[in-house]
């Protein structure tokens, strides 16, 4: 079986002044994970961080908790994250982000399309999920071929939009014209103490928003996440994607 990791990133500021809402995370079969959480656990008791583990914006930008941390600190503990994610592979890293200027200008023909009870669905979390569960189910098409290899989803819990999510998930397991239905096993939420996997995911995350919101200064976990496993995000979610 499979497990996918996921964690959103979208910046900060007012709505209308952030370039993405990016979804991301890691795909990679029970085994792996088992791997991996031995690593990072063992690294985080190792750096002194198994209470708090990696937040990767905060931890990155020195905020509450991380904020007693040199520099030369909290870059280790990004650095350590990513060695442990390139020593437990194979695991397959996804991106699947929405472009928030062309959402604002699609948004109104979106949910007009959308009956009464389905218009909570029009948001960009949801459309964000949407684009990741398709992105990562085409993953494991072109590695995997028997359907009956189930991806389990664990996302980061999301007070806001989690219900939502939860329902639009379960619906996309009963629509048979969703061409990836069959792969789509369990839903959860957790956090990533609980399910450090998470953790994983929101370094992904994190990376990926900066860099897609300022491509020409490429970050250096960006950088060092590419050479650590392979990430796929052969579509965003822009004006044409949104069209379709």
């Amino acid at each position: 079986m499979f497990v996918a990791y996921c964690d959103e990133s979208y910046g900060h500021g007012k709505s209308g002044d952030r370039p993405y809402y990016v979804v991301a995370g890691y795909c990679a079969r029970v085994q792996t994970w088992t791997t991996f959480e031995r690593y990072w656990n063992a690294t985080m008791r190792e750096l002194g961080i198994d209470d708090i583990g990696c937040h990767a914006s905060k931890c990155s930008n020195g905020a509450r908790r991380y904020d007693g941390l040199a520099p030369e600190e909290r870059r280790e503990i990004q650095y350590r994250l990513i060695v442990d994610i390139a020593a437990s592979r194979p695991m397959m890293g996804f991106v699947a982000p929405i472009d928030l200027q062309a959402w604002s200008a699609h948004e109104n023909s979106y949910r007009a399309e959308l009956d009464i009870d389905h218009r909570k669905f029009g948001v960009p979390h949801i459309a964000a999920m949407n684009l990741c569960v398709e992105l990562v189910s085409q993953i494991l098409e072109d590695v995997v071929t028997p359907l009956n290899e189930a991806i389990s989803f664990v996302f980061d819990r999301n007070t806001e939009f989690g219900g939502r999510a939860r329902e639009w998930f379960q619906m996309s397991i009963d629509r048979p014209l969703m061409n990836h239905h069959l792969r789509l096993g369990e839903f959860t939420q957790s956090d990533r103490m609980t399910a450090v996997g998470l953790q994983a995911a929101d370094l992904l995350a994190y990376s990926a928003y900066r860099h897609l919101s300022n491509p020409e200064r490429e970050g250096w976990q960006w950088k060092q996440l590419n050479f650590a496993s392979h990430i796929s995000m052969p579509v965003i979610g822009d004006s044409q994607y949104l069209s379709d």
